[in-house]
């Protein structure tokens, strides 16, 4: 609590650690199915977490891209995310992550989520972020 702030007591069905990306996925996936009572607690003054770091959602293959003319093959990626890593990352967890990126920004979009491509900045991959709008 920060000086001046008022205690609270919160009861919840769930209660998720971390208001970033994954959280707040997570908190949709639980809303989906069944929970009523959610609480997404957050340490930062905005709900952005390490996904704020990659300058928005990433996604291969997605509708969004697709709408675009833009073509991001998953497996350029899944490479790509190995080399960065140099090599040293689980392949597995990262050709999920990569598999699952364009279905993850169609869930979304399902839910009202807006999305455009965005412009990569100079040392990314090109045309695999997205800007929720």
């Amino acid at each position: 609590m920060t000086p001046g702030s008022a205690d609270l007591n919160l009861e919840a069905d769930l209660v998720i650690l971390g208001g970033g990306g994954a959280g707040l996925c997570a908190a949709l996936a639980a809303g989906e199915n069944g929970c009523k009572n959610i609480v997404v607690l957050e340490k930062r003054a905005s709900t952005t977490g390490n996904s704020a770091m990659g300058g928005g959602p990433f996604a291969v293959e997605s509708l969004v891209q697709k709408r675009q003319g833009i073509d991001a093959p998953r497996d350029k990626y899944f490479k790509a995310a190995l080399s960065f890593a140099n090599w040293k990352i689980n392949p597995r967890i990262v050709r999920a992550f990569v598999d699952k990126s364009g279905d993850t920004i169609r869930w979304l979009e399902e839910l009202g989520v807006k999305f455009q491509p965005l412009p990569p900045p100079p040392v990314a991959a090109p045309d695999v972020l997205n800007a929720m709008l």
